[in-house]
């Protein structure tokens, strides 16, 4: 039963709304970028696209850690296995024999990004590795995540996968567990073994000079995934969550252009007003057409519903409407067909097809004469009734 009511619960979610298309001129092949607070994806760049996760994955091994360990302190026994195979993948430096609670490892994987941390995770929390990731695809395909797919717990396949869409949805509900939230916004964790975790996104954001207003990031980079940064940031009292993807690769020390992709977008949208726009609203004039064969020869179409959005100054000047609407109705057309829609653009692009349905009855001049003799008929009724019930009380 929570399976479904999960499912049903980010299907109902406005996910589904594609936002327009991103204005910033970035490196990244993928972009989404989720208003949290007003619950609408404003710009996205091939949002459903299949992108590799890389080091993202991590994020999923501590989302699954933490909920299947109520305990955070329980102890975990580092073992060879937790490192091995990992030689071309990121390592905090865990040594055999070591032993670190759960609390620690979480901080390990999303900060410094440790493949042994997440590897010790998932020993830590079940048996075996493969179990621990049938577990992490039980849990994304409980969240209705239908294109995401994790092979391992720290992002060394191709087969780790999701898209930009998939992983705002994951974040977003990730972030409502208080401990996931505070190791995702960390920014510097000293381990019991002596090694240090360190948020260095904020530490190059800081080095080119960015003002850093980030609440949670988590990065990722293999040579086929780009580089990636999936995060957090609240701006002029907005929370929002921003995912790019495949960022352009620079072998250059401190050349991290997922960072540079990412504030280009958050400086776009802090420097510009953002509101909740009224679209169209419930009784618009939308327009007037024929009636053939009914008691009318006209009838007026207004809006049944309203619609907003989140959109700046700019964006709004260029909305445009587009209307499709049919000529001519009759007595037989049935009260809630389709009567056309109304496409509205920002600029060339369609943002919102808004549907047109008949909200009145029809009637035929015969329909409406049998319906006017029925009413007269019951009234008549009405009034002998009384005026019986009246005669008899006389009596």
């Amino acid at each position: 039963m929570k399976k479904i009511f999960i499912l049903i619960l980010f299907l109902l979610l406005p996910y589904t709304v594609k936002g327009l298309e991103l204005p910033v001129d970035v490196t990244a092949t993928g972009v989404a970028l989720y208003d949290v607070t007003n619950d609408q994806i404003i710009y996205q760049k091939n949002i459903d696209k299949k992108v590799e996760l890389a080091s993202l994955t991590k994020m999923y091994t501590e989302y699954v850690a933490i909920l299947n360990n109520p305990n955070l302190n329980k102890r975990v026994k580092i073992t060879s296995e937790s490192y091995k195979g990992l030689e071309a993948f990121t390592k905090i430096g865990l040594e055999e024999g070591e032993v670190l609670t759960i609390n620690e490892l979480l901080y390990a994987s999303n900060l410094y990004s440790g493949a042994d941390a997440a590897q010790a995770l998932a020993y830590g929390t079940s048996r075996r590795v493969s179990d621990f990731i049938t577990l992490m695809n039980q849990t994304i395909e409980d969240m209705g995540l239908v294109n995401t797919h994790l092979a391992t717990t720290y992002g060394g396949s191709n087969d780790d996968v999701s898209t930009p869409r998939e992983i705002i949805m994951f974040v977003n509900e990730a972030v409502k567990n208080n401990t996931f939230k505070k190791v995702f916004g960390a920014d510097y964790l000293r381990l019991s073994n002596g090694l240090e975790a360190i948020n260095y996104t904020k530490a190059i954001s800081n080095f080119y000079g960015y003002d850093y207003y980030l609440t949670g990031n988590k990065s990722g980079y293999t040579d086929d995934a780009g580089m990636l940064l999936a995060s957090t940031a609240t701006i002029n009292g907005v929370d929002y969550i921003l995912v790019v993807c495949n960022s352009k690769v620079m072998h250059i020390p401190n050349e991290k252009y997922h960072i540079k992709d990412s504030f280009d977008i958050y400086n776009y949208v802090k420097e510009r007003n953002y509101e909740r726009r009224i679209i169209i609203s419930e009784g618009d004039y939308v327009d007037t057409i024929n009636v053939e064969d009914a008691t009318i020869s006209e009838y007026i179409i207004n809006s049944d519903s309203s619609y907003s959005l989140i959109l700046n100054d700019e964006e709004y000047e260029k909305l445009n409407y587009d209307y499709h609407i049919i000529d001519t109705i009759s007595s037989k057309t049935k009260k809630g067909t389709c009567l056309g829609h109304i496409d509205i653009y920002v600029g060339d692009e369609l943002i919102y097809s808004h549907k047109i349905y008949l909200q009145d009855y029809i009637f035929s001049p015969t329909e409406e004469l049998v319906i006017k003799s029925s009413i007269y008929v019951l009234l008549f009724a009405i009034i002998l009734g009384l005026f019986l019930f009246n005669l008899k009380k006389k009596r």
